[in-house]
């Protein structure tokens, strides 16, 4: 066949025929829509009109010649490479008609359309695929799929249940002219007419869908591919860029903020020190009834340094620090600092097993920790120092400041963090990625407010950096709650030691104190709230910023491989999202939106956020392998920077948003922190009485995620749910421990040996057992107990023998439980009891016997 001959037209047939059979195996293409669809009558559709240029259909011309091909082989090639950006499922499914005429009767009658189903998963050249859509031609040109086949009638409320929502059109000027045809029955239509010298084209596209700037930069998109792809049509397609400069201008000028240069930054330790020279009698740490000046700080800093110099601490010398929250903590972390080293903080409430192996794996010099803890550290060779109960080993040391050098690039702290192959891995941060990052919160965060900031969080998560250091950079108080406080009453605490510059929350723990707090207390706790670890709901967040103007509602995003935070995006009314863009980069930070072979995706289209800038942690301690796998080179920076890739996918919107759109791969977030399934199941697969462990999340209503594991028994017989949590809880933290354990006989598998997540039985139904010890109604202090298990856990039944924590609570779900009967019932009842009367039973008998709360402020409902 000719290069420039016309597919031959051919009557309308049913015969099978390769076209009809082929479409069937491929991937219904998903164009992320602009707007969702409109229910109710027949979609409007608009038109955007382009022109290939005389020397582009040219180029387009010659490529086809070259490969044995018709011109519109070469278009329909071009339209796969570049609707492969748009979703990247390696083989794609778009319907073409060889005339506009053609498409008039798309929804009325079978007709002369094929579906091109293109497999671009061993990443052709743009000239191979050229030769396969020609070949894929000639095959189909005595075959035609029925319309119905291809596509459908839009139903009443405008929606395509098709599975191809593109068709390509083309008219030559060897067929007579023809009537424009209908975009009816898809999406997207892109129809060309191709002539000797030139070629124009015309986007019909759905108005209820798409926006006119998202066809304005496809008709760009198109022109582009065309270019460099008949220019270097031996170029791969993943290695081909189809963004025309402008929208990448566009692109890169939103995502790309410049920031200081971090060695010009000094390190956090000497302006803190500042602060204490300049402030010396002012309050720095506050706890209770314990407060430290800056002078107090400054000299047992100074004195813990100079005994770890002793003990051989210096730059890159790994320092294990497991305290409780309180005035030590903050001695101990600006010590370590101090006296050149990285802090390597643990929670004191993780497993003995875990603290153990995260010192062994650092290779720590030295562990500071206090009496009551002493246990839950290893107890080997290395020098270790509990700061209370040996406080004459270094209260007597030298108060003289030290001046150690570090460099930007030195280590500054190690966070542990969940990790895919069963064990933590853990992140150096460096001195210049913490500079830059506080640099920017004290100015953002601090700076014009009032108050200082307070710290309720474990610092073993990176997301409290900004309330310890902003303060003591600025010369305020850092206010501590404490460690043994009943967070039932955490909104009272709160509200107790405010106003301050800003509160740093998960979502998870803004629903506790949003559920605390009255309005008043809300606007008068903050006029900035910072919410980071996980997706934040418009919902939540609107429970702030719309009834409180005065508060800044603030969603910070970052991993910690990025230092703490990356964007963010502040919320000043509610938005139409379900959830709260990301927003835009901080200072000294690239964002990129990428494919898996690292070139951009289009705007509005969804791929992986990699993180670019001076807030890059170093990598992995002690794991190369890792280390080059997730930070790479960047492809757009100058020789010798790099990438981190998150594994989050995102998407750019028209407006400038960036929305976070949950993971690639088996990574989620509990309560803000890090969770690793394969991690989880590493540890179920460990047990002997398990043959195989899938963990997967839950989600019964917004915030409240968790995680449940399917198990099949290794021997006959079932599970003991307790001793498999038990045995679980013994390694990991208890936030990664399973809500739900559900035995199987087996895990249910597609058809290609992949685990069947939707044929997965809901847990609900494996924590409700037959009961004949239901609440009596005679008794409604029970009755309203039950109401309350069902509404915090989220189940159905409840009964008065069963255990709260074996139904699915946890600390997090406790704390809320404990609100409500306090509110409820007006009792002085702190979590604790809980733990010592965990029935419905047994807790209605603990409310009979409660004393009246008295000194507990109480909240209107």
């Amino acid at each position: 066949m000719d290069a420039q001959q016309p597919v031959p037209r051919h009557q309308p047939t049913d015969t099978p025929g390769p076209w009809c059979e082929t479409p069937a195996g491929g991937h219904r293409l998903s164009l992320p829509a602009d707007r969702p669809r409109a229910s109710g009558g027949r979609a409007s559709r608009d038109e955007h009109h382009f022109v290939i240029t005389p020397a582009e259909t040219v180029s387009v011309q010659a490529v086809a010649a070259a490969h044995g091909v018709p011109t519109h082989a070469v278009y329909l090639a071009l339209l796969q490479t570049v609707l492969n950006r748009y979703d990247e499922p390696h083989d794609i499914t778009v319907a073409a008609a060889p005339h506009r005429d053609d498409v008039a009767a798309v929804a009325d009658s079978p007709m002369n359309v094929r579906a091109d189903l293109s497999d671009l998963s061993d990443d052709p050249t743009f000239g191979d695929l050229v030769r396969r859509t020609g070949e894929r031609l000639r095959t189909a040109a005595g075959y035609q799929v029925p319309a119905e086949r291809t596509s459908a009638v839009e139903t009443p409320d405008g929606s395509v249940p098709n599975p191809v929502e593109v068709l390509l059109a083309w008219q030559t000027d060897a067929v007579p002219e023809a009537p424009r045809g209908s975009a009816r029955g898809f999406d997207l239509l892109l129809e060309l007419e191709d002539q000797e010298h030139q070629c124009t084209g015309r986007l019909v596209y759905r108005t209820d869908v798409f926006t006119p700037p998202r066809m304005e930069r496809l008709a760009g998109q198109l022109t582009t591919a065309l270019i460099r792809c008949c220019t270097q049509p031996r170029t791969r397609l993943s290695e081909l860029d189809i963004l025309p400069d402008d929208e990448l201008a566009q692109v890169t000028q939103v995502l790309t903020r410049p920031g200081p240069q971090s060695a010009s930054l000094e390190p956090v330790h000497r302006l803190v020190e500042r602060q204490a020279r300049l402030h010396p009698d002012a309050p720095a740490v506050v706890c209770g009834k314990r407060t430290l000046t800056y002078g107090e700080l400054s000299i047992r800093v100074g004195q813990l340094a100079h005994w770890l110099r002793e003990q051989g601490v210096g730059p890159e010398s790994a320092v294990v620090v497991c305290l409780d929250r309180g005035p030590d903590l903050i001695v101990a972390l600006l010590a370590v600092l101090t006296a050149g080293g990285t802090y390597v903080p643990l929670d004191p409430q993780h497993p003995a097993e875990r603290i153990a192996y995260t010192a062994q794996d650092v290779s720590a010099v030295a562990v500071l920790t206090e009496e009551r803890l002493r246990q839950h550290v290893p107890v080997d060779d290395r020098p270790t120092l509990c700061l209370d109960s040996e406080a004459d080993r270094w209260t007597e040391r030298p108060v003289a400041v030290l001046d150690i050098p570090v460099e930007p690039g030195n280590a500054a702290y190690v966070i542990y963090t969940s990790g895919s192959t069963g064990r933590p891995k853990g992140v150096q941060v460096t001195h210049g990625a913490l500079a830059n990052y506080l640099h920017w919160a004290v100015s953002d965060y601090v700076q014009h407010q009032v108050g200082g900031t307070v710290l309720l969080s474990s610092v073993a998560f990176d997301m409290v950096v900004p309330v310890l250091y902003t303060p003591l950079l600025t010369g305020r108080a850092l206010h501590i709650l404490p460690p043994d406080l009943d967070l039932a009453r955490l909104g009272a605490a709160l509200a107790d030691s405010g106003p301050y510059a800003f509160v740093k929350l998960t979502p998870s723990q803004l629903v506790l104190v949003t559920e605390q707090l009255s309005d008043a207390q809300m606007r008068a706790l903050t006029s900035t709230l910072v919410v980071g670890g996980e997706p934040l709901t418009t919902e939540l967040a609107g429970r702030w910023c719309s009834p409180h103007e005065d508060v800044r509602v603030i969603n910070e995003y970052g991993p910690t491989e990025a230092t703490v935070g990356s964007s963010v995006f502040t919320m000043t009314r509610r938005t139409p999202q379900d959830f709260v863009p990301i927003g835009r980069p901080l200072p000294g930070t690239s964002l990129y939106v990428l494919d898996e072979s690292l070139r951009w995706v289009p705007m509005g289209v969804t791929g992986e956020l990699c993180i670019g800038g001076a807030g890059l942690a170093r990598g992995y301690a002690g794991q190369p392998g890792i280390t080059a796998e997730k930070f790479v080179p960047n492809p757009f920076g100058s020789p010798g920077t790099r990438l981190y890739r998150t594994g989050d996918r995102a998407r750019l919107l028209d407006d400038g948003s960036l929305y976070f759109l949950g993971r690639a791969d088996d990574q989620v977030k509990i309560r803000g922190f890090r969770v690793e399934l394969g991690e989880v199941e590493s540890v179920l697969g460990a047990l002997p009485q398990v043959a195989e462990a899938r963990v997967v999340t839950h989600e019964p209503r917004p915030n409240d995620r968790r995680l449940v594991a399917y198990l099949v028994p290794s021997r006959a017989g079932t599970l003991v749910e307790s001793e498999v949590r038990e045995a679980v809880a013994a390694k990991l933290p208890a936030y990664a421990v399973p809500w739900a354990f559900v035995t199987l006989d087996a895990l249910p598998l597609t058809s290609n040996g992949k685990l069947d997540a939707a044929a997965l039985p809901r847990p609900d139904g494996f924590h409700a057992r037959p009961r004949s010890t239901q609440a009596d109604e005679r008794r409604p202090v029970e009755e309203a107990v039950c109401s309350m298990w069902r509404d915090v856990l989220s189940i159905e039944q409840v009964a008065v023998d069963d255990d709260f924590f074996a139904r699915g609570g946890d600390s997090m779900s406790a704390v809320r439980l404990m609100f409500r009967i306090q509110k409820r019932f007006n009792v002085d009842l702190s979590v604790q009891v809980l733990f010592e009367a965990p029935t419905v039973e047994k807790m209605a008998a603990a409310i009979a016997g409660a004393e009246p709360m008295e000194n507990i402020k109480r909240v209107s409902s």
